[in-house]
């Protein structure tokens, strides 16, 4: 029997793309000839697609690919609210003001 799944996301997928690059090349040859995964950029979207022999091995690779997904979104989550919370701090670089800058003979 086979099995085959498809996730799409539309989060970043260039980043995204990015984060499961490593990861490819042990997918296509197959985790232990039970199942495997590709990745499909498509305009705006990723796409994963999933074959196993087995509803385990299915189950398997689905949950490692969902749980990136899940740390990549409370990372960028994470990072997103960062930003949203540090003042600017005004800094300058050093002897920006020209008043405050020695004369070099």
């Amino acid at each position: 029997m086979s099995y085959k799944a498809t996730i799409t996301t539309d989060l970043d997928p260039d980043s995204l793309y990015k984060v499961f690059a490593p990861e490819l090349e042990d997918a296509k040859k197959g985790f232990n000839d039970r199942a495997s995964y590709s990745i499909e950029k498509k305009p705006g979207k990723l796409v994963f697609k999933v074959e196993a022999k087995d509803s385990t091995s299915l189950r398997a690779v689905l949950n490692s690919i969902s749980k990136l997904l899940s740390v990549y979104e409370r990372v960028r989550n994470v990072v997103e609210n960062e930003r949203n919370t540090i003042p600017d701090q005004g800094i300058r670089a050093k002897h920006a003001n020209p008043a405050h800058a020695k004369k070099r003979n």
